[in-house]
Formats: C-alpha cells, sequence, structure tokens
C-alpha cells in the first residue's frame, strides 16, 4: 500500500511535470547534470540577442521538436568534462595601403561602415553614402586661395613678381627658402626706389607666407629685417605741428624703473621725442594692480591736463588672483571708466611682458598662456575703440632680459622696453599707426 506522498508524486508525474533539481556547488553528479540539461516544450524560438547578450523570443510557431543541446562527457569520478571552445577567429582588419583606383577603395572602406543611430538595428543599410571622387591637389590649392581675400592674393603675386625681377637684375639666383641677404637686399632696393612703407610691409608679408605655406625657414621675421622695415617708415615720418603732445605712462614698479633708466640714456625721460613735441609724464608705483588704476588717473587729472596718449601697463600683477573671463572682463570695465574721464585720450595697450616668477601661480606654462590671451583679448578691445597696442616680442622670459627675481628688467631689458615705447609713440604720433611693431600678417592687404 502507497503512503499519500507517493501518490501525489506519482500523479505529478503522470501530468508531465518535472521539478528542477539542486545542484550544489563545486562537482555535480552526472544525474543531476542530465536532469537539468532535459528540454521541455518550446513556446518561443530565440533569434536574435538583445542587451547583454539576452536573448529576445520572437513570434514563431510552437514546435514539439525537443532542441539540440550540447553534451557533456563524464569521467570515472562522476565530474562534468565541459569541452574547449574553438579558438577565436578577429575579423579582417582593412587594409589602410593605398591603392591603385583611390576611389574605390574609399567607396569599399566606406561600404563596411554600418549606419549609426540611436536605437541598434540587426543591419546597415542597403545603400550607404558614398564618397565622390575629387582631385586632393586642386582642394588643398582652393581651401589655401579661400584663406585670402582676392586683393591680397593679387598683392602676393606682385610682390613675388616684384622679388623675382629684383633677382634677375642682380644676377641672383631664385632658390628657396629665400636667404636673408636676398630679403635685406630686397629691402633696400625698394627703399632706394621711394616706395612707401606700407607697401615694403606688404611684400615682405607676401614672402613670409610663401616660406611658411611651403614649410620653408622664414628669414623674414627675424630681427634685422624687422628694424630694416622700422628705419625705412620713420626715416619718411613727417613731423606734426608744433603743438606740444602730452603723454602719460602709468603702471607699476616695471614703469618706475624703466622711468630711473630712462634719465641715463641719450634722449633722456621723453626718450629723444622733444623734437616732435612730446612730453612724457611717468607715474609708476611698485605693486599697482588693477583696482588703484581709477583712483590714480583721477588723481593725476588733478595736476595736469588730459594727455594725448595714455599709456597703461597694468594687469601683470593681476594674473592668476581671479579666473581668466573675470578678469578680461574686469579690465574692460576699468578701461571703460578710464575712456570716460578721459574721452579725448587715446588709450595705448602695453603689453605685459613674460615672467619667470607669478605672484598668485607657481605653474608657468599656465600663466603664459593665461598672458596671452589677455593680451590678445584686452589689445583687441581698445583697437575697436580707437586705441593703440605696443608690443615686446624681443623680451624673452630668461635671465638675459629678466632680473633675479623673474619679474623686474635688467638693463639690456629696460633698453629694449624704452625703444619700443619709443618707436611706437614715434610712429602713433607722426605715421596713424596703431599698434607696434607691425606684423607682417595680411592685415595690411585685406580689402
Amino acid at each position: 500500500m502507497l503512503r499519500r506522498g507517493t501518490r501525489k508524486r506519482t500523479a505529478s508525474a503522470r501530468a508531465g511535470v518535472r521539478r528542477t533539481p539542486v545542484v550544489s556547488k563545486g562537482v555535480s553528479s552526472r544525474a543531476s547534470v542530465q536532469s537539468s540539461m532535459t528540454v521541455t516544450r518550446p513556446e518561443a524560438i530565440y533569434t536574435t540577442s538583445g542587451h547583454d547578450g539576452a536573448a529576445i523570443p520572437t513570434t514563431a510557431t510552437v514546435s514539439t521538436t525537443r532542441m539540440l543541446m550540447p553534451t557533456f562527457s563524464s569521467n570515472q569520478d562522476n565530474s562534468v568534462h565541459i569541452p574547449d571552445m574553438l579558438p577565436w577567429q578577429p575579423r579582417r582588419a582593412i587594409d589602410l595601403q593605398p591603392t591603385v583606383d583611390n576611389t574605390q577603395f574609399v567607396s569599399q572602406t566606406v561600404e563596411e561602415i554600418p549606419g549609426t543611430s540611436t536605437r541598434g538595428r540587426v543591419g546597415s543599410r542597403k545603400q550607404p553614402r558614398r564618397v565622390q571622387r575629387f582631385d586632393i591637389e586642386s582642394e588643398t590649392n582652393r581651401l589655401i586661395n579661400c584663406s585670402l581675400a582676392p586683393n591680397t592674393i593679387q598683392a602676393y603675386q606682385r610682390a613675388l613678381n616684384a622679388l623675382a625681377k629684383f633677382r634677375d637684375s642682380f644676377d641672383l639666383d631664385h632658390s628657396f627658402p629665400i636667404p636673408l641677404n636676398h630679403i635685406t637686399q630686397f629691402i633696400a632696393y625698394m627703399s632706394c626706389l621711394d616706395m612707401a612703407p606700407s607697401t615694403v610691409k606688404c611684400y615682405i608679408s607676401a614672402i613670409s607666407f610663401y616660406n611658411k605655406i611651403n614649410n620653408y625657414e622664414d628669414m623674414s621675421q627675424l630681427f634685422v629685417v624687422r628694424k630694416m622695415i622700422d628705419g625705412m617708415a620713420r626715416s619718411k615720418l613727417k613731423r606734426p605741428d608744433s603743438q606740444e603732445v602730452s603723454v602719460w605712462i602709468v603702471g607699476s614698479s616695471l614703469i618706475r624703473n624703466a622711468f630711473v633708466h630712462a634719465r641715463s640714456r641719450t634722449g633722456g625721460v621723453n626718450l629723444g621725442l622733444h623734437r616732435i613735441g612730446v612730453k612724457i609724464w611717468w607715474q609708476g608705483y611698485g605693486g599697482m594692480g588693477l583696482k588703484d588704476l581709477e583712483s590714480t588717473i583721477k588723481r593725476l587729472m588733478k595736476y595736469e591736463k588730459a594727455p594725448k596718449y595714455l599709456v597703461l601697463h597694468i594687469a601683470g600683477n593681476d594674473l592668476g588672483k581671479t579666473k581668466l573671463g573675470f578678469l578680461r572682463n574686469e579690465i574692460k570695465a576699468t578701461l571703460e571708466k578710464v575712456q570716460s574721464y578721459l574721452p579725448n585720450s587715446s588709450i595705448v595697450w602695453s603689453q605685459i611682458l613674460p615672467r619667470t616668477n607669478w605672484r598668485h601661480s607657481i605653474s608657468q606654462d599656465s600663466m603664459m598662456a593665461c598672458r596671452i590671451r589677455i593680451n590678445s583679448a584686452i589689445a583687441s578691445f581698445v583697437l575697436k575703440n580707437g586705441g593703440h597696442y605696443i608690443k615686446y616680442p624681443d623680451i624673452l622670459p630668461n635671465s638675459t632680459f629678466l632680473k633675479e627675481d623673474g619679474v623686474h628688467l635688467t638693463d639690456l631689458g629696460n633698453d629694449i622696453f624704452l625703444n619700443n615705447l619709443q618707436g611706437a609713440l614715434e610712429m602713433f604720433i607722426c605715421s596713424g599707426s596703431y599698434t607696434y611693431p607691425d606684423t607682417f600678417g595680411t592685415s595690411m592687404c585685406i580689402s
């Protein structure tokens, strides 16, 4: 006579219900593995894979055929042996070597790249976008030509033709890159022809552009070339009327030290500009920051009349103190207030000099990058409002130009600093230029 529990198990077995055996961790017995592999009647066919490799059922006709499952062999100790996987075969990589038919190679490569979308899909587009055939060399030339204005291209072409004519006239070889002695002799030749300094600058700009675009060494940017251009421009300056031109130079201790150094130089504190009626008033204060500028200008207005030119050399002590964007906006706001106090004066932004020791930061590279960005932004702002900009490209952050403190200038650094101030003021007053020294760029030729 069977027990009640035995009859229930027999009834459940007749109904086709199978219980999933509990398999403990570790080595399983053969009977338990085979019972767990028993396949029941499927209700769906799994064809595709979804997230994390999970199978996604698709609607299909229910089949009574049992699904084929892998078989495992067992050892005598009833342990299960899992067969090794087939060796992984990587997909064939795309050969990036150039082929004879470049268009065919590009088209074949593009066809292998499926279209991208935010939703996944099984296959790629039936007709992917193809890259049209084009001439790389002609497209390169077209893009370079589009970077210049048509008038600039014509001016550069005239300059190169003039250089070729000059070489032919003096039996010079047409070698490239253009040697330095060819450039200096070409400048002297144009000066003898009494050409305008602006035309000479444009011609040198064309030579510089040609060297850079062909990756040649650019000799046109050397110190001797710039000085020949400055000398040619200065020799053609016309003295303005006899009315006195007042200039204020305001800044930090760099201005104070430059004033002291100027007293021992030929030309004195007026930098030799008294011959054209210039009178300079120096106001340098140690540690002066941007917050001190407005009060300083108000105090100076009590003792002197408004100047024709106001040279400002500030903000070097403020770099690194606040965020760069905030400092830029603060400088612009301060300059607008100063301009409201002196509406008839032209503001001259004197470039912040490089240093090897900054007050509010120890990162030399970061501070030099901030210095360049501030100088560029404020110079652009001042020039747009009718002001002027003085640069010091020959002063470098090393012991030749900076003292041991990494901030103040040596005697040579002060000489270069004063020379630039003298040349800039003379150019601004006599020729009406806005930037000193002028860059041999395309701005003077673009219409």
